[in-house]
Formats: structure tokens, sequence, C-alpha cells
């Protein structure tokens, strides 16, 4: 008798364990769907190079003449300017952002060289030029990145953009010399780049 009412309770301990451990014993499950079966999609920002773009070389009163930047040697006096068209291409509905042109566009090919030091500190310091976004007014490309709001609409928006950007090598015709430094000097202008970034749009 002793020996059974001892089972008993070993097996009623036993069975304490295994609810204690939570998982050992099966029980029954449902689930209800909430009626959100849909896709979510996000947005984009991207720029797409225009088909439209050029180096021209203005001297004085002259006429502008298309140049490859390549192979042309300036000269105090000089005018180079790059004109260029691309596209942003935006998506969301709350998506402002704002495009101006990259800082540090302009290079020293080598930067050891003081001839090349000195053409790109020439050129950076006289930088001129314009970005135009849409139909709205040109802006001056030193300044701040123009801003461009958020539509309110999921719609595929695609924004036309043109940039004009004038390197001047100045001329000197008070201090005989000033541009010395430069001869034969090059820049690099494989940085120049426009960037276009998303704002925070009040989030």
């Amino acid at each position: 008798m002793k020996k059974l009412t001892k089972a008993t309770i070993a097996a009623a301990a036993g069975v304490a364990l295994l609810l204690g451990t939570g998982g050992t014993l099966a029980y029954w499950n449902t689930t209800a769907p909430l009626g959100a079966n849909t896709t979510i999609t996000a947005g984009n920002l991207e720029v797409k190079p225009g088909a439209s773009s050029a180096w021209t070389l203005t001297r004085g009163s002259a006429a502008p003449v298309t140049v490859d930047p390549a192979t042309l040697r300036i000269v105090p006096g000089d005018k180079l300017t790059f004109t260029t068209t691309f596209d942003i291409v935006a998506e969301g509905r709350n998506l402002s952002m704002e495009a101006g042109v990259t800082p540090g566009s302009i290079a020293a090919a080598t930067a050891s060289d003081v001839a090349d030091v000195a053409l790109a500190a020439y050129l950076d310091a006289n930088k001129t030029g314009t970005i135009t976004v849409g139909t709205a007014t040109p802006v001056d490309i030193t300044g701040a990145p123009v801003a461009i709001p958020a539509s309110g609409s999921d719609a595929v928006r695609t924004i036309p953009v043109s940039v004009t950007y004038t390197l001047v090598f100045p001329y000197s015709d008070t201090v005989a010399g000033a541009e010395n430094a430069a001869k034969t000097g090059q820049v690099n202008l494989s940085q120049f780049s426009v960037t276009v970034r998303q704002t925070a749009n009040g989030a």
C-alpha cells in the first residue's frame, strides 16, 4: 500500500514538472487574417544624365566656340563654360529634396604639383554658374542647394535640371606675371557632379 502511494505521488510530481516547462503538452491554436493583405512599395530618387552637354570657350567679347577641354590649353583671360542637362526622377508623395553642385569639384591633378595647385586655386576662386530646376528661376551654383518641395502625389515626377558652370582663368593687367605659378598646371574635374538628396520635410 505504501509503495502504491509513493508511486502515485511520484507520478503526480512528474505531471507538474511537465506542465512547468511549458510547451511539452499539445494545445489547440488558431489564427484569423486582419484584412491587411496588400503590398507596400518604397518610392525612388535618382538622377538620369541628359543628352545635352558641351564645353565652350569665350575670350573677351568674342562668341563662344565649342572646345574639347582634354586638348585645350587655357591662358589668363579665358572663360571655359560647361553646360549640361539631366533629369531627377522622384517617386513618393512626401519626397522633398534639394539639388546642388557637389563641393570640391575642382582639384589639382597632382596634389604635390605647385602649378596644378595654383591653377586649381585660380579656377575655384573664380567659378560662376547657375542651376535651373524645372521652370524655376536659375540659382547661383555656388550658393545653397535648390529646394524641391514634395508633390503630395504618388505619381512619378521627372524634373528637368540644367547646369551652367563657368571656370574663369583671371587676367591681371595690374600685376605682371601674377598667374605665372599656374603655367602648365592641370586640374581634375572627375569629381564634378550634382548631388540630389532627400530633405527632412517635417519628419
